[in-house]
């Protein structure tokens, strides 16, 4: 079947285009495949940088829950501080949900957890604190230590989650700049590799055309100069393989035509001779009459 392919200009420049085309493609999707990995990694670095912030307006709202409970302790009216400390704390357990949908990671969700943990129990020390400031203030004001060590209760277990927030922030960071160079790399490396595979077939297949025309164009120069013994050897296919079989029979043809003329040329030379021949013959016969 390949044998009888005919390995025509059309095709040849149809398969480079082809070719072309392929690789192309092939760097798209390369292409692609990095975007969208770039995507998933930028995502998890929004998503730990997300997390550390909320982190933080868990820190103040922290720090507001001990104020409040201060200023109960303080104030005349320590009742209506608990408002604020019912506020402050629905605004801390929305921040909390928010900070565990936010997280992706399954140890992290656990973390906060814990944390939610933590939290609720200082909610209930600061609510009881208040209480107490309400029934008996000066008993209140003398434990004002009980508030602050349940809120560095709290910090201990915030800073613990900042740092692990931080550190998945940091490493999806440095993991994300990683793959953009590493797709940077791949990318300008699938596109050599295709540029190098096009070229190297666009040679070969040029190469394919141009050194049967050159054959052919110093055949028909010798042609020219008289030379009829040259033939080409027919082994492209195509339009090349035509010129090559067109050559040969029109080379054929024009030493079978320079041979037939030769041939005639040497009858007719040699008849003339032959007639010259019988000439001085009838001439001599002639003479030698006249001379009787």
């Amino acid at each position: 079947m390949l044998k009888n392919f005919r390995w025509t200009v059309g095709r040849r420049i149809a398969v480079i285009v082809t070719i072309a085309a392929v690789i192309t493609l092939a760097v798209g999707v390369v292409a692609l495949s990095a975007q969208a990995s770039q995507a998933a990694k930028s995502d998890r670095v929004r998503k730990h940088l997300a997390a550390v912030s909320i982190a933080h307006e868990l820190d103040t709202r922290s720090s507001e829950l001990k104020v409040d409970a201060l200023k109960a302790a303080a104030g005349d009216n320590p009742a209506q501080y608990k408002n604020d400390v019912a506020d402050d704390t629905a605004t801390a357990t929305a921040l909390l949900s928010k900070l565990r949908a936010t997280v992706p990671d399954a140890t992290d969700k656990a973390d906060v957890t814990k944390l939610k943990g933590v939290f609720a129990t200082y909610e209930t020390t600061i609510n009881g604190y208040i209480d107490t400031a309400v029934a008996d203030p000066t008993s209140a004001r003398s434990n004002v230590a009980a508030v602050q060590k349940a809120n560095d209760a709290v910090d201990e277990a915030l800073d613990r989650e900042f740092a692990s927030l931080q550190a998945d922030a940091d490493r999806a960071s440095k993991q994300l700049d990683a793959l953009q160079s590493s797709s940077r790399t791949t990318v300008v490396l699938a596109i050599l590799v295709g540029l190098a595979l096009l070229g190297g077939i666009s040679f070969l297949i040029s190469r394919s055309l141009v050194r049967p025309l050159r054959q052919a164009i110093d055949a028909v120069e010798r042609l020219a100069d008289g030379d009829l013994s040259l033939r080409l050897t027919e082994t492209a296919s195509g339009c090349t393989g035509d010129l090559q079989k067109a050559y040969n029979r029109a080379a054929n043809q024009i030493h079978e035509v320079v041979s037939s003329v030769t041939g005639s040329a040497d009858a007719v030379a040699a008849a003339a001779e032959e007639l010259s021949a019988n000439s001085q013959q009838i001439a001599a016969g002639a003479e030698e009459t006249s001379v009787q």
